[in-house]
């Protein structure tokens, strides 16, 4: 654990326009820095770096951060990660604070089961190596698939020998646990309660986390026997979970980001043949079904995929469920087929680095094109089949969320299909609707609600009983509830980015507002912006309706609190270890653009934020119609109750005297912005 001394000394020497460079091309544009974002693929410059605050700002992908938040993002660490990654830049020794026993117990099992993995990639490695049996077995047989020393080094490659607990009785010796070892699946426990070792007589395949930790292994048998596995993978546990890694991910995912582009493969040496014939940006599910969270993975760093294929026809189509996953998440998905006799293993042996790219970038297709043309062979003239493959096809189109695209691949498989355009569209349409309507099921299943006649319908297939106006009618009047909820939602999120905007950007400069007394009369007081806003909403109670913002505030009513009235600073704020709050901290704080120096040279004068009389009326009109948006929430919520049905006499008054009591404060309120009230 990072001490807060040494944190705040890496902190103090990382200069964001220096750690940024070392991975973007900048140039000077007034007081900022300017360059291609190193996130997503542009070709106009919208990745602004500003020395002065610390912080950059792609106005392109919506990412920013500070130096660590950089770090974290561009490299894929954890925080602590990052910290020690510019701690090496600048020079600083890292001395590991001591853990509470609470942290310490929290740690230890995890830890050790990381410590353990490492251990046994290390004893595999020597193995392979060192030991006659390594050499004689693990060893040849990389080097009969074509695999050099040096990539056999890259990928940590191993061997685990043919004796019983081999493996297991030399972690003992080293005080591992055997539960550890058992967790790990290192070892398997038998009835007698006797470890052996899992892997004994196979070459090694480590599996590497997103930050290169080993979490994992697979192991290949050599032997000929039938009844061994030819592959056997670790069990899931506290480190590993097979459907959220990617093999080689560790390895690719600079390139990745650099060619804004994944090759998807299926196992470990089709990785690492292509890997060593130049081909680094590529990743494997590991012979598993590609499932959500490796989508979320990969898709971290690009949107574009393609998958590389061998020949095998059932296994192509067996695997179109993953590749619609795919497309409902929005990625481009291209598809390479190799050559009868070859998959991506085979072909990288026997083909050059330029033969390998001009194959790869020739045959790419796009996915529904390659789906309609692989299934238009088992189909004839077949009329039932024909129907059932548009039917197959419409169906992946109608995953992808971009309307554009849907419509550019309507128009591609109406040419190919031999068949109208308005028929596939009029299909599709008709796909489209009952997916909404299983959605909107399923947000009535949430709610509670019953939906009424529609729900009904959709719940038993019925919907003709209904009526195609009221199913209509019923879709609209949702589709009207829920832009009108996000319309409430983005004025309340407007509102509470003005007020931190107050607190990040202004909050210890001095403001001058008016008050009344206990008489009623009128005095100026003047102190710092960031104690007067805090100070009105504590006084009525007031909370952001936002999670994220609501963090924000939190940070600030804290050190106000336990820090003496204490401000927190830009600075201090990017010190916060949450990437999403600081993301939107930066959003709230930097500004797309400043005044230009020729101005300033010419005497121009624009006011600006800094004047003071210009802030006093930007906090005074921001703090108002904070209060006056959520006095309108509170007149909506009683005119709601009166209109409620069993509502006792006494109840209605209530609400009333409250209500009229709102429209008192909001009419004060209202006059000292000058609001017209209707």
């Amino acid at each position: 654990m990072i001490s807060n001394e040494v944190k705040q000394q890496i902190l103090d020497a990382a200069r964001i326009e220096e750690v940024v460079g070392d991975f973007v091309t900048l140039k000077r544009r007034g007081t900022n820095l300017i360059g291609l974002c190193p996130f997503h693929n542009e070709k106009t410059p919208s990745f602004i770096v500003s020395p002065a605050k610390g912080i950059y700002k792609c106005f392109g992908c919506g990412k920013g951060g500070d130096a660590v938040s950089f770090l974290m993002e561009h490299d894929q660490l954890t925080y602590p990660e990052a910290l020690r990654a510019l701690a090496r830049k600048y020079g600083i020794t890292v001395e590991e604070a001591p853990r509470t026993a609470e942290q310490i117990q929290q740690l230890n099992h995890r830890e050790s089961l990381f410590q353990i993995s490492a251990f046994a990639e290390t004893f595999f490695k020597e193995k392979l190596w060192q030991s006659e049996e390594g050499q004689r077995i693990g060893l040849a047989y990389f080097r009969e698939r074509g695999f050099s020393d040096a990539t056999i080094e890259a990928f940590a490659l191993g061997y685990s020998p043919q004796g019983w607990d081999v493996l297991t009785q030399a972690a003992l010796k080293q005080t591992y646990s055997r539960e550890a070892l058992v967790e790990c699946g290192l070892s398997i426990e038998n009835e007698q309660k006797k470890l052996y070792d899992r892997f004994r007589g196979r070459v090694i395949f480590p599996i590497q986390s997103l930050s290169g930790r080993v979490i994992a292994f697979g192991g290949r048998v050599l032997s000929t026997e039938k009844t061994k596995a030819k592959y056997v993978n670790s069990p899931e546990s506290v480190i590993y979970n097979k459907s959220q890694v990617l093999y080689g991910i560790f390895q690719a995912k600079r390139e990745i980001i650099a060619k804004d582009m994944a090759y998807l493969v299926e196992g470990y040496t089709d990785v690492i043949s292509l890997h060593q014939a130049g081909i680094t940006n590529v990743v494997a599910s590991s012979g598993t079904s590609l499932t959500q969270d490796q989508i979320k993975l990969v898709s971290r760093f690009t949107r574009n995929i393609t998958i590389l294929y061998d020949g095998d026809a059932a296994g192509i189509k067996a695997s179109f469920r993953g590749i619609n996953m795919l497309l409902e998440q929005g990625l481009n998905v291209r598809v390479v087929l190799f050559p009868d006799g070859h998959d991506p293993d085979s072909f990288s042996r026997t083909h050059s680095i330029d033969e390998i790219t001009a194959y790869l970038n020739e045959q790419a297709v796009d996915f529904i094109r390659f789906k309609t043309q692989l299934l238009l062979k088992d189909v004839g003239n077949d009329p039932i089949k024909r129907a059932e493959l548009i039917e197959n096809i419409v169906e992946s189109i109608a995953l992808i969320p971009d309307e554009i695209y849907r419509a550019v691949y309507v128009q591609e498989c109406s040419r190919i299909l031999h068949i109208e355009e308005p028929d596939l569209i009029s299909r599709l349409n008709k796909v489209l609707r009952q997916r909404y309507k299983q959605k909107l099921r399923e947000e009535e299943r949430r709610s509670g609600a019953s939906g009424g006649a529609v729900s009904e319908a959709v719940e038993t297939g019925s919907v003709a009983d209904v009526g195609a106006d009221a199913l209509t009618d019923r879709l609209s009047a949702t589709q009207r509830q829920v832009d009108a909820v996000a319309l409430e939602q983005q004025r309340d999120d407007t509102l509470e980015r003005s007020i931190l905007r107050l607190l990040i950007c202004h909050g210890r400069e001095t403001t001058t507002q008016c008050f009344l007394d206990e008489d009623g009369n009128e005095l100026e007081e003047a102190m710092s912006v960031g104690l007067y806003v805090l100070r009105e909403l504590e006084e009525d109670e007031m909370q952001f309706s936002d999670a994220v913002n609501q963090k924000i505030l939190s940070v600030f009513q804290k050190s106000a609190t336990e820090n003496g009235n204490y401000v927190p600073t830009l600075e201090d704020l990017m010190q916060l270890e949450d990437e999403t709050v600081k993301n939107r901290i930066v959003d709230i704080s930097y500004t797309p653009h400043e005044i230009s120096p020729v101005w300033e040279k010419k005497l121009i004068r624009v006011p600006t934020e800094a004047d003071a009389r210009i802030l006093n009326r930007i906090v005074l009109e921001t703090m108002a119609n904070f209060k006056l948006r959520q006095l309108e929430k509170t007149e909506r919520a009683l005119s709601d109750r009166l209109k409620a049905t069993g509502l006792s006499d006494d109840d209605c008054l209530e609400c009333l005297r409250h209500k009229k009591a709102c429209e008192a404060v909001r009419r004060v309120l209202s006059e000292k912005i000058r609001r017209i009230l209707v």
